[in-house]
């Protein structure tokens, strides 16, 4: 486990703030394990060759003096590999080569397009001068990427860019030509090619850092920070491909949570950083969570929520923090190392308990390739029209486990277009394990002949103030009749489901406010295959916090999953299970996270586990403690005491006494 600092240029540059860094990683020496110096000031990406060199030997003394000081590894984070934004101030060096430009003909000046004449040279000087102040590592940040650069959505699309594409073709493009190509709703040749082309661009630029950096240092480790897989219309994010050619063993997903005036917001980043990491090759072995108040503002983050946030992030399977907090004044984060002083024992713990472990429970699913494979029928390949992932996640704040791992066995929570990115044959895989999805969802899956595994048709309608009734099919329990009124005033689609089968279950009815029926919305199906597929037309994301339809959705997953959930949570509470278990489910480590202002008073949890296993629960300093658990046919039963609001409790399930 890793605790990490990132140190931006207003402190290590002067001698007064930098003392003070010492001074404050001094007293805690515990839980400095790693510091990286941000090399640029700001994100433009071209600077003053001789002013680099200059702070490259600053760099060099200040990555001595923190090693004398007992810091066992020190690097340098370069910020700026093409560059991002418009930060092209007048006070700036101006680029002397073609700046990133877009499909729109939008120009962003502090970014660099990548096959302009000089930029290779340039960046590899870049490298060497840094190189040369003989880091521990060297991080490539999240700049690198073709796409969301400001006023440049997309590109780079200037001449030249244009020009080197079309001839690796064999023919030749405008931008306007270029553009209608990658968008052919009837063919996505061409926007495959460019997603590869743009895939090709950004291995070459890392291949260029690993020679350039290995050329001076053999020794230096090389890092990567990865941008959201829902931030991936674009481009691939080929990262075995990509890591491979930089050679790192080094990760850092990357993805935003700046303040906590919404705190449960940090959940949802949780599940971005955890979709990245399962795509990371097995070689990387440091994975980094980035902790960040931009635009770094001490009371932008409560050191409450810091602590919960960093617990999420080892609990979901990450083994580092890099904390990106540290402003131009070191000693006003004397509180945020004490609290991490005193809080990561128990993360340790976690980390060392479930290393090899896997994240269990309902797969929000998600491929890659969605970018290259998503139809163009409403819109050109260049305006955004993605499903937001995310809009699953609200299940896991119902007390539901959710987790990222594409290779398991869950059954899958399937949104909109994303189904897109999938293949025929690797969708059918999905719906032989059981799925749970919206009406577009349906829409998409029978324009790929699958729809009869699905059990209904899905038939758009323009009703609105309608409500979903439940039916008295078993599935709704002791909820029949139970009325769900979300109040749609056609901000989202609607669905009446056709059921195709006389095994089609109807789970739920819509209709109007006065109670005229306008035919089913929910239906389940046991397809040929032998997964249980429901289809949800009625708000199937949202507005879902009831008794009624949490219990409906808990008898829906625990039929969908023949073993039942790893993690069954009776109560009606918003607790956020991060479930993490041993590839022969004798073992879990479980962190239950509150995501209300309200205190959850003791409830029951039953963990799948097999086996007897001693159950601990795991104080701040890491001690496990042994709590009493009832050993049943339906799984381990664990009493939790109170959860304080914003709060946790940390359970280990263990075949062995720890």
């Amino acid at each position: 486990m890793a605790i990490s600092y990132r140190i931006p240029c207003v402190i290590w540059l002067y001698d007064d703030a930098f003392d003070e860094l010492c001074s404050l990683f001094a007293k805690h020496p515990t839980v400095v394990d790693e510091v990286a110096f941000f090399a640029d000031p700001t994100h433009h990406f071209y600077r003053d060759i001789d002013e680099m060199k200059s702070e490259a030997q600053i760099l060099a003394e200040r990555i001595d003096t923190l090693h004398m000081i007992g810091v066992k590894s020190v690097g340098i984070n370069i910020l700026t590999t093409i560059g991002h934004g418009s930060e092209a101030e007048p006070w700036q060096a101006q680029m002397p080569f073609t700046a990133f430009t877009g499909f729109d003909g939008s120009i962003d000046l502090g970014t660099a397009c990548v096959n302009a004449e000089g930029y290779t040279e340039y960046l590899a000087e870049k490298y060497t001068i840094y190189a040369s102040a003989h880091p521990d590592f060297i991080w490539v940040d999240d700049d690198l990427r073709m796409h969301h650069h400001n006023a440049s959505a997309d590109g780079c699309a200037c001449d030249t860019c244009v020009a080197k594409f079309g001839a690796k073709y064999g023919t030749s493009f405008t931008r306007e030509s270029l553009r209608k190509a990658i968008s052919d709703k009837s063919d996505p040749i061409w926007r495959q090619r460019w997603s590869e082309n743009i895939s090709d661009l950004i291995d070459g630029v890392l291949a260029l850092i690993k020679r350039t950096v290995h050329a001076v240092d053999p020794s230096i480790k090389l890092g990567f920070m990865t941008s959201g897989m829902d931030f991936n219309v674009y481009n691939t994010n080929d990262f075995p491909r990509w890591f491979k050619t930089l050679g790192a063993t080094k990760a850092r997903p990357g993805g935003g949570f700046y303040d906590d005036s919404m705190p449960a917001g940090f959940f949802n980043k949780m599940f971005d950083m955890a979709t990245q990491n399962e795509y990371y090759p097995s070689f990387v072995t440091d994975r980094q969570y980035e902790m960040e108040n931009f635009p770094y503002f001490t009371l932008s983050k409560s050191r409450h929520i810091l602590e919960m946030e960093s617990l999420a992030a080892y609990a979901c399977g990450l083994n580092g923090i890099a904390y990106n907090l540290v402003s131009n004044a070191p000693h006003q984060h004397e509180k945020n190392l004490a609290m991490i002083e005193r809080a990561s024992g128990a993360w340790k713990r976690i980390c060392d308990f479930s290393k090899g472990f896997k994240n269990v429970g309902l797969y929000p699913a998600y491929n890659r390739f969605f970018g290259v494979r998503r139809s163009c029928d409403d819109t050109d390949w260049f305006t955004e029209n993605m499903s937001p992932l995310s809009e699953t996640y609200t299940f896991a704040k119902m007390g539901i486990p959710i987790s990222t791992n594409p290779n398991g066995d869950a059954p899958a929570l399937l949104t909109g277009n994303l189904v897109e990115g999938f293949t025929k044959q690797e969708l059918t895989d999905i719906l032989a394990r059981g799925a749970y999805m919206d009406g577009y969802a349906l829409v998409c899956i029978e324009k790929m002949g699958l729809g009869h595994l699905c059990g209904a048709k899905a038939v758009a309608t323009d009703e609105t103030r309608v409500r979903e009734v439940f039916t008295d099919d078993e599935l709704n329990g002791e909820y029949a009749g139970y009325i769900r009124d979300s109040y749609h005033m056609g901000f989202s689609s609607r669905y009446v489901l056709e059921p195709l089968s006389k095994d089609t279950r109807v789970l739920a009815d819509m209709t109007s406010i006065y109670g005229d029926y306008i035919g089913p919305c929910q239906t389940a199906y046991r397809n040929e295959l032998g997964g249980l597929v429901v289809v949800s037309g009625y708000n199937p994301w949202r507005y879902t916090w009831s008794i009624e339809k949490r219990a409906q959705l808990l008898n829906i997953f625990e039929h969908m999953t023949p073993e039942g959930l790893p993690v069954y949570i009776e109560d009606c509470l918003a607790v956020v299970p991060f479930a993490r278990m041993s590839a022969d489910k004798r073992n879990m480590a479980l962190t239950l996270m509150s995501a209300t202002l309200d205190s959850t008073e003791e409830f029951d949890v039953v963990l799948r586990v097999k086996g007897i296993p001693h159950i601990y629960c795991v104080a701040d300093n890491g001690e496990a403690i042994e709590m009493q658990a009832q050993y049943t046919k339906n799984g381990v039963k664990v009493r939790v005491p109170n959860i304080a609001p914003y709060d946790k409790f940390i359970i280990l399930a263990s075949e062995k006494p720890l």
